[in-house]
């Protein structure tokens, strides 16, 4: 939903612990009344730059940086333990452990992507994630689950707050763990979460609106790792 532009310009303001936005000197608040605080001067200059952007309407959707800093503040920080038991929910039916029966190149495909992803995982967490061709629910071991839950719980609120929205993008803990840690780009990851849809696509065509959705999720994903490259 967008609202008509109400100010000349956005500019970084100094806070006591942090760095606000101003808009023609007055402090930005979140949707909430909280305040509206980053660690980092440089998320802040991105987040004045996304207000300056705005043409004669303010439109929130065009402005991921400053969308994830609100979502941080007015609920990542208030009740992490909502999105320490949404991402563990996750990872119990992540989709890269559940590969085809057939046809055997998908299967293929789907091996030589993600089998590589869930080594990693072993190799530097610890955790062994089963895989399996049946369409039933498969239980992961309690020790996987237990090791992803103490590794998100020791995430910052703003990186949390990154995290969190890659994993709902990606629809994977695992890829999403893999772009957080930089074992992935956001391309190797985009196209390993999107695999059997961008294999249906290949092999039988796409629509526009398919290919304007995953456009959208890819840009979204651009903008959630840029926030964390802006956090450092």
């Amino acid at each position: 939903m967008s609202k008509k532009r109400f100010y000349e310009a956005a500019t970084v303001a100094d806070l006591d612990q942090g760095w606000g936005i101003e808009l023609d000197c007055r402090g930005v608040r979140t949707p909430s009344g909280g305040v509206l605080s980053v660690p980092v001067r440089a998320l802040a200059e991105a987040m004045a730059q996304e207000w300056n952007a705005q043409g004669e309407n303010v439109i929130p959707s065009s402005m991921p940086l400053c969308g994830l800093v609100n979502a941080t503040i007015d609920r990542i920080t208030i009740q992490p333990e909502v999105f320490h038991n949404q991402i563990e929910e996750y990872s119990k039916t992540d989709l890269i452990c559940y590969w085809a029966e057939n046809p055997t190149d998908l299967l293929k495909l789907q091996h030589d992507t993600w089998q590589p992803l869930i080594d990693w995982m072993k190799h530097r967490f610890g955790a062994e994630f089963r895989v399996t061709q049946e369409i039933v629910h498969l239980t992961q071991p309690d020790d996987a689950i237990t090791i992803v839950r103490k590794e998100i719980e020791s995430y910052a609120p703003f990186h949390l707050a990154a995290f969190t929205d890659m994993v709902t993008t990606l629809g994977s803990v695992i890829i999403a763990l893999a772009l957080y840690h930089n074992h992935l780009s956001v391309e190797q990851a985009f196209n390993a979460a999107f695999l059997d849809e961008l294999y249906q696509a290949d092999k039988w065509g796409d629509d526009l609106e398919a290919v304007q959705r995953r456009e959208g999720l890819r840009s979204d994903l651009e903008s959630t790792t840029r926030f964390l490259a802006l956090l450092g």
